[in-house]
């Protein structure tokens, strides 16, 4: 953006990679990118923050922080999101069902598998490896706020608690 504020068709830039070797690069003007960004630039601008109207939500993070107090009372379905709560309770129960075949399948090849950490087909092809990690050191938060629990105390953050999303089934 910074090329079509000062109108300038090429930019040199310097860059230190990994803090050893300094290399020069140039860029040179979109003039077409330029213009879509500019475009939704004033979009979200006059639409959005002018007008103090939030844009359309497009993940389940956007929705998640825009809405992520729930301090307001039952708000009655529509017909459009009640057929939408029914796909989602047929899609869960999908999942589960899926997720039981997939651990039954697993148990079935780990069983086969027993201490072997590969499995190849009928060649020399590895199909699946099953190889353990490193152990590692863990920091035993239960023991440290029993013997220390002053300075346990002391270095607690407050996290801000996220919403519960949970699809009842009714009866």
């Amino acid at each position: 953006m910074y090329m079509s504020i000062i109108n300038c068709g090429r930019w040199d830039v310097a860059a230190l990679i990994g803090g050893f070797g300094l290399k020069f690069y140039q860029i040179y003007r979109n003039l077409e990118l330029e213009e879509v960004i500019i475009e939704k630039l004033k979009t979200f601008w006059f639409d959005h923050v002018k007008k103090g109207v939030p844009p359309e939500s497009k993940t389940l993070d956007d929705v998640d922080m825009l809405y992520r107090y729930g301090d307001l009372d039952t708000i009655e379905s529509i017909p459009e999101i009640y057929a939408c709560y029914k796909e989602l309770l047929e899609i869960v129960k999908q999942c589960k069902s899926l997720e039981t075949k997939k651990n039954d399948i697993k148990l079935k090849i780990k069983e086969y598998m027993g201490n072997h950490q590969a499995l190849s087909n009928f060649g020399d092809q590895i199909i699946i490896t099953w190889i353990k990690d490193q152990d590692s050191k863990k920091f035993d938060k239960e023991a440290f706020r029993s013997d220390y629990p002053e300075l346990f105390e002391k270095y607690q953050k407050t996290k801000i608690g996220s919403r519960r999303f949970l699809p009842k089934e009714i009866k």
